[in-house]
């Protein structure tokens, strides 16, 4: 077996854990009730304004970095945010409203945690492995955040490219993050392994603190 072999059996491994763990995104209960319209509207809103908030630190991490490799991260985080901003328009929210979005305690561990890994100079690499390993859950949960917006929230769909560009963009992500894991020594495989599935499992009370329907789902 090939060395870029052996990392897509890791990534797999992953994705296997993600789901035995039930921290897979597209199964999670928030996915499921916008999917099938019992979500209310203001939760998917709260879950708009806890994106920006992670979305705008990703940007505010990668700012100050002059790597080449950074400069795409950057611009596609300010796109985002613009994505955002459409959706919690079409929600109800201003543009004023969701940039003053605050962080709730869920989604400021998600951001300790990027601030801890991305930024340090020994980490970072293993950090974009660990994000797109949870990137990888992204193209479905998007698939069914976006069925739900416009069969039963009557979004259109200019309104909803977070879901259907943003989202739904990462189904290679997976791969992306064999390849670069076959680049790090195979001694750091198990670090980047363990801590994709801790910023998973973050990321999964992060989807968990938008409601508090979820005990009766």
């Amino acid at each position: 077996m090939g060395i870029l072999d052996e990392a897509l059996a890791v990534a797999t491994a992953v994705r296997t854990a993600q789901k035995s763990e039930g921290i897979w995104l597209a199964d999670h209960p928030f996915v499921q009730a916008v999917r099938v319209g019992i979500a209310r509207q203001e939760e998917i809103g709260r879950w708009a304004r806890q994106f920006y908030c992670l979305t705008r630190c990703s940007g505010e991490l990668l700012q100050p970095a002059h790597e080449a490799a950074l400069a795409k991260p950057l611009f596609n985080a300010q796109q985002e945010l613009e994505m955002l901003i459409q959706l919690g328009n079409a929600l109800g929210l201003t543009k004023a409203t969701m940039a003053n979005s605050e962080a709730n305690p869920a989604t400021r561990s998600v951001k300790e945690w990027m601030r801890k890994h991305i930024i340090a100079p020994d980490k970072s690499d293993k950090a974009q492995i660990c994000m797109a390993l949870v990137e990888g859950m992204s193209p479905e949960a998007g698939a069914y955040l976006a069925e739900g917006a416009e069969e039963h929230y009557g979004l259109r769909a200019d309104q909803i490219q977070y879901f259907t560009l943003r989202m739904r963009s990462k189904h290679d992500a997976g791969k992306d993050a064999a390849q670069m894991l076959s680049q790090l020594p195979i001694e750091q495989w198990d670090f980047v392994r363990d801590e994709a599935l801790i910023v998973s499992r973050l990321v999964d009370q992060m989807y968990n603190s938008v409601g508090d329907m979820w005990s009766s789902w």
